[in-house]
Formats: C-alpha cells, structure tokens, sequence
C-alpha cells in the first residue's frame, strides 16, 4: 500500500497547494491545477493508497487585534496591515479529497486536525 502524508497550510495559495499535490502525487504534466482535475487523478489511482491529511493554521495577529475594515479585508488595529480574508479553498480541497474516497475503492483518507 502506497502512503502520502499531506502537510497542507492554512496560507498556501490554491496554486501552491496545487503545485504541492501535483508533487506529492506524482500527478502528470497535464494536471490542471483546480478541483476538477484533482478529483480526476484521485479517482484515477489504481493501485492502494493510504492519504493522510494535517492542516496547519497560522494566525498572522496572534497578538494584536483583527478588524474587519471597510474593504472587506482583515487587518490590524496596531500594525495597519491587511490581508484579503481567507475564503474556504482548503475545506475544499478535503471535499474533494472526500468524494474521490467514495468513487474510488484504493483510496484511503485520513483527516487530522
């Protein structure tokens, strides 16, 4: 049985995290970089495989306090920086990784908090 850990951080860009996968896969060239095309190549594995997934969250303003601003980002009372909110691509991805688990019966996944 084949077996992946996957050490997805909460700050990756959906092209880093795709990049990422593509690696860790051994996903082909062709590999499109979305949601579509992961769900392709999981379900496409045809031998075993055990997938272990950890996200990591990383609070930019542990210590200061986060503000919505006007603009729809989240920023900091002290330090004036702004970041665009986070949108949910991860949970996303761990979908995807999810329904690729019922279509494929070589496929294993295991969601760690």
């Amino acid at each position: 049985m084949r077996k992946i850990i996957l050490e997805l951080n909460s700050l990756m860009s959906r092209e880093e995290v795709h990049s990422y996968l593509k690696e860790k896969f051994a996903f082909p060239e062709y590999y499109g970089k979305n949601l579509d095309a992961l769900y392709d190549c999981l379900t496409d594995i045809g031998r075993p495989t055990a997938v272990g997934i950890f996200i990591s969250e990383t609070n930019h303003f542990a210590e200061e306090t986060d503000v919505v601003l006007d603009n729809g980002c989240i920023g900091s009372e002290d330090s004036g920086a702004e970041l665009h909110e986070p949108d949910d691509y991860l949970h996303k991805i761990i979908e995807t990784f999810e329904d690729a688990e019922r279509a494929n019966d070589n496929l294993a996944v295991i969601i760690a908090p």
